[in-house]
């Protein structure tokens, strides 16, 4: 798990544009079978023109509880991997946006499997000046590992720090 997460790092801060952004965010997420989870989370924007852009997630979330019948309740962790596309309209001060995309979120404990699943979310940027903007967005995920729904909708936000 901890190698998994090591790489995805790296990979999520090789990305390199000079249209590019930086940003870190808190993340609260709902689902729909197990208590909601809370974390942070850290994304590489990347500009393809005014209107269109590619964000790389990596977030952790922890908090859920899960209620194991057989069992004593089990609290799960979920680390999300995601690559989402987004359609940006940009206004002057500031940009609504809206996209979707597909994630890989490791699951511990292990005797849930792992699983790709799916993302869509839109938001708004608000440019404070100086290559910094504050971001709000409202996504919702699917993703059924092992029949156990972890999909839901959850709120982001966050600060992006930008090269241009």
């Amino acid at each position: 798990m901890r190698m998994t997460t090591a790489i995805c790092l790296i990979l999520f801060c090789s990305v390199a544009s000079s249209h590019a952004g930086f940003g870190l965010f808190a993340s609260w997420q709902d689902t729909d079978e197990v208590d909601s989870g809370y974390g942070i989370g850290m994304k590489q924007e990347v500009m393809l023109s005014r209107q269109a852009s590619v964000d790389f997630r990596l977030s952790y979330l922890t908090g859920f509880t899960i209620d194991r019948r057989w069992s004593s309740d089990e609290d799960l962790t979920v680390t999300m991997v995601e690559a989402i596309f987004d359609w940006n309209v940009p206004m002057p001060g500031w940009t609504p946006y809206f996209g979707g995309g597909f994630g890989y979120y490791i699951i511990d404990p292990d005797w849930i499997d792992s699983e790709l699943g799916f993302v869509l979310h839109g938001g708004a940027k608000l440019d404070t000046g100086r290559g910094v903007a504050i971001f709000g967005e409202l996504k919702y995920t699917t993703i059924e590992p092992d029949q156990n729904d972890l999909g839901g909708v959850g709120v982001n936000a966050g600060v992006i720090w930008r090269a241009w």
